[in-house]
């Protein structure tokens, strides 16, 4: 239990580091996509 209680904060981090990567990454191809999309 105590190594568990100890892996656990760590893997919830690493969670929410990915997804504000994700949410990073996906913001940035709509943004170039409505470049995109504007420049024709």
């Amino acid at each position: 239990m105590v190594k568990f209680k100890r892996i656990q904060p760590l893997l919830l981090t690493e969670i929410v580091f990915i997804y504000e990567g994700l949410s990073i990454g996906l913001k940035f191809s709509l943004i170039f996509a409505a470049i995109a999309i504007e420049s024709g």
